[in-house]
């Protein structure tokens, strides 16, 4: 996306500072914040390698429109978290792909790795083992870059890419 729209791919770069138009309005593509079904694949072949865990715990965002919230109601515990409330659930790693909505967070009983998407965002975290990040990152499936604990996950991080003419600004 990043290549097509003639800007840079960094570690900090966001959706809108790369999905623009030749004319540097926002572009029109879609994502569907998650993983391709090959990009799955390829992650979950390299996480399994790296963990000694079948099973792993996930945390699914309460606000998602398509969940039943009956199936959940005194079921799942929930994550109380600042920002938003998790559902949490415990299951095979490979659930990740079978959710309505895949879920925020996801990680092996061993705590090897943990994976974090947002709601909100276009990108997923890897928090692992430098033989595991190393893997992944070696994966051409995978478009994933290298980034560093203290830098920002939020709107506004991408100091490199200009925003498109018409974004809304946030104050």
């Amino acid at each position: 996306m990043a290549r097509r729209a003639g800007r840079t791919a960094h570690a900090l770069m966001e959706h809108e500072t790369i999905d623009v138009q030749s004319d540097g309005k926002t572009g029109n593509h879609q994502t569907n914040h998650s993983f391709s079904p090959e990009q799955f694949v390829a992650l979950v072949e390299v996480l399994t390698r790296h963990s000694s865990s079948i099973d792993g715990w996930f945390l699914l965002w309460e606000g998602y429109g398509n969940l039943n919230r009956r199936a959940f109601h005194d079921v799942a515990p929930k994550v109380q978290h600042s920002m938003r409330n998790y559902f949490l659930l415990k299951g095979p790693l490979t659930a990740f792909d079978s959710f309505p909505t895949p879920p925020n967070y996801w990680w092996p009983g061993d705590r090897a790795w943990c994976v974090s998407t947002d709601t909100d965002f276009e990108w997923a975290y890897l928090g692992s083992s430098d033989a595991c990040m190393d893997e992944v990152l070696s994966q051409p499936i995978v478009d994933a870059l290298r980034t560093q604990p203290e830098n920002p996950a939020r709107y506004g991080m991408d100091s490199i890419n200009p925003r498109p003419v018409d974004e809304p600004r946030l104050p």
